[in-house]
């Protein structure tokens, strides 16, 4: 904008009103001894890095000169890469095709599912559970609700306890098989996720060559770092909350806790494939021994009645519009309650004060846990190692970034 007057354009510098404008602002700071500040750093940090790889940066160059054999490189792996099976981001230091240090960056998605939980009812969180570890949905609402009811001191039937089992186990095929397929398929191996192609089988060493002796985690190391699932199992640590801590009957069961020797990518990868026959000897076992009765927990007072007496009694109609509405009426108190899922062992935490909503609610996702060791597991490994790594561990960034 100009007046119509003015013959120049205003923003030229060399236009005589933009060097009569120039030395009177100058004449006025230094009458009113105006002092110039200095910009924040909003456009240097806008420029600069992000975080990780700030930290990355800094901690290169406090390495010692003579401790580099040669020249390093800072390679992002992800977080849109197809082997890290979603967002998840890998800061990787690389001495050649050598990794020399692993940095994981997670948070990509942001759920926010703990503080979702705490601003809801108990039963109006079950589907958000859904989107924990999203290739084992069943296995998140039965953990859960088995935590809740452990808050309520419920005890769910014998068939409630079957129909659930039978959910679990379905839940941990289909997860073992997607998950080893998407492995599979990420190291070349199309036959294991395309089985029906048979002439591919000729291809299959391909999987074996690049899983045995990779990524091995020892038994020591897979404790310290509190893995679970067939991840801790595949290290020969005998441990399965089936067994030790029994929940939903599985004490009643027959069945083996599947464990390995060597601990890298190939014994994880045989783990998952003898839980998945251990998990069709529960479901024949399950199904024949399938109890008759009520499913339902008998405490009247936190369920919705039968439909058929809502539509017709008035008594039953405000009593569901209470518990629909108002929620369950939970004792104060706090309980933790974990189930073995697919990944590991998946964890719910419930603070209660009473009412229907939790006061805190937090997840012990297997997912977070297990990707913790990734900066010891990674360094010395090469570029090309890293999909059969991480899909040996078999982690879920919906979960993870609960």
């Amino acid at each position: 904008m100009r007046f119509e007057s003015t013959t120049r354009q205003p923003v030229r510098k060399d236009s005589p009103g933009e060097i009569a404008c120039a030395r009177w602002f100058t004449r006025q700071r230094k009458s009113f001894n105006i002092v110039t500040l200095p910009m924040p750093f909003t456009v240097r940090e806008i420029e600069s890095p992000d975080a990780v790889t700030r930290v990355a940066a800094a901690d290169a160059a406090l390495q010692p000169p003579e401790d580099d054999i040669g020249e390093k490189m800072v390679l992002n792996m992800g977080p849109s890469h197809p082997a890290t099976h979603g967002v998840l981001r890998l800061v990787l230091e690389l001495d050649g095709e050598i990794i020399t240090k692993a940095t994981p960056d997670i948070g990509f998605l942001h759920r926010g599912d703990e503080k979702i939980a705490e601003n809801m009812q108990y039963n109006q969180f079950v589907p958000y559970t859904d989107r924990l570890d999203y290739l084992a949905p069943l296995s998140n609402n039965v953990a859960y609700a088995l935590a809740v009811e452990k808050l309520m001191d419920w005890e769910v039937p014998p068939r409630g306890k079957a129909i659930r089992t039978i959910c679990c186990e379905t839940s941990r095929i289909s997860s073992h098989l997607m998950g080893l397929g998407a492995m599979a398929l990420d190291l070349g191996a199309m036959t294991v996720f395309l089985y029906t192609f048979t002439e591919r089988e000729k291809l299959y060493k391909i999987f074996v060559d690049r899983t045995k002796d990779i990524g091995v985690i020892s038994k020591e190391h897979a404790i310290a770092y509190a893995l679970s699932g067939p991840n801790l199992r595949g290290s020969g640590i005998d441990h399965d909350l089936r067994r030790k801590h029994p929940y939903l009957d599985y004490d009643k069961y027959e069945f083996e806790v599947v464990i390995g020797s060597a601990g890298d990518c190939y014994d994880r990868y045989l783990v998952r494939i003898e839980e998945m026959r251990q998990s069709v000897r529960i479901l024949r076992q399950v199904i024949d021994k399938l109890p008759g009765g009520p499913i339902n927990v008998p405490d009247w007072k936190n369920m919705t009645p039968p439909k058929s007496r809502v539509m017709t009694k008035m008594e039953e109609l405000i009593h569901h519009f209470i518990v629909v509405t108002e929620g369950l009426d939970a004792p104060p108190g706090e309980v933790y309650f974990a189930a073995e899922n697919p990944k590991g062992e998946l964890g719910f935490y419930i603070n209660s004060r009473g009412g229907g909503v939790p006061y805190r609610l937090k997840i012990r996702a297997p997912s977070f846990v297990n990707l913790s060791i990734l900066p010891e597991l990674l360094p010395g490994c090469m570029v090309s190692d890293v999909p059969a790594v991480l899909g040996s561990l078999d982690f879920v960034m919906g979960e993870c970034d609960r």
